[in-house]
């Protein structure tokens, strides 16, 4: 009686698998021919490390000791647009540029207490939007995880930093550095992606993490500045401190979900 039990149910699970395997496999093979291209249109998140660091004191309405204050962007969304050729099975030129609307932000960490109270820093900074073209290699390594063709990325670019909106809005020690309205910065760009096929038209699934690396926006201003607001008066960059702790690079690190559309097919 086991037997035909076991028969049975080893006929139910076969079945569909039976089913499955006359249907054709999905995969993306065909774009990794030399002279395929296509564009990939993506959207995601960013987020920055800190553009300066600085230690800096309340000089009014009551002096205080030393805390750290912090020049940054905040967390934002991205869009992007790329056009990929593949030079061979394993390898491919892209070229992309990409669009990041943000604003400056500032952080006072370790503020003491003035009266019992911290103060806090309320101002609505200026809007701060990042152009980016970049050329890089995506490098596919020659393995198979099913449906998932994952892939390296490097490359190299430019990043152009430009303030929207009133310019007194602006921290006031990186008024100086914009005083044109933008700043334009080389970048290298490091990363990993993956593509996955779907089923209908030959488009693809992509997934990017990058880091975009240049040099801080704020890296040539002055030791010290006076910051004035809130009826409070600070002292950032303090006079006769060690400039050694500054920051000199700055990162903008992006994960994007794109949609990959060939553009031409051998």
């Amino acid at each position: 009686m086991r037997a035909p039990l076991l028969g049975l149910a080893i006929c139910a699970v076969a079945a569909p698998l039976a089913g499955q395997t006359g249907q054709p496999r999905v995969n993306a093979e065909y774009l990794f021919r030399a002279g395929n291209a296509t564009v990939t249109l993506s959207a995601g998140g960013a987020a920055f490390t800190d553009f300066q660091q600085d230690p800096a004191r309340i000089l009014a309405p009551v002096p205080t000791s030393e805390f750290t204050r912090r020049i940054s962007a905040q967390t934002t969304a991205t869009a992007a647009a790329t056009v990929s050729v593949w030079l061979s099975p394993t390898a491919a030129l892209q070229v992309g540029g990409s669009f990041t609307p943000t604003r400056f932000r500032v952080t006072n960490t370790g503020v003491p207490a003035i009266g019992g109270d911290t103060p806090e820093d309320t101002m609505r900074y200026a809007r701060l939007d990042l152009w980016s073209v970049d050329a890089r290699v995506a490098l596919r390594p020659a393995l198979s995880l099913g449906r998932v063709y994952p892939y390296a990325i490097l490359g190299g670019g430019v990043v152009r930093y430009a303030v929207r909106g009133d310019a007194t809005q602006v921290p006031t020690e990186a008024r100086a550095q914009f005083a044109s309205g933008s700043r334009t910065q080389g970048a290298l760009v490091l990363g990993a992606g993956a593509m996955i096929p779907l089923q209908r038209k030959r488009l693809l699934l992509t997934f990017d993490l990058t880091d975009h690396l240049t040099r801080t926006p704020l890296s040539d201003r002055a030791q010290a500045t006076t910051v004035e607001g809130d009826g409070t008066t600070l002292e950032v960059g303090l006079r006769g401190s060690d400039e050694s702790g500054r920051i000199v690079l700055t990162s903008a690190v992006r994960l994007a979900v794109g949609l990959t559309i060939p553009l031409r097919l051998h």
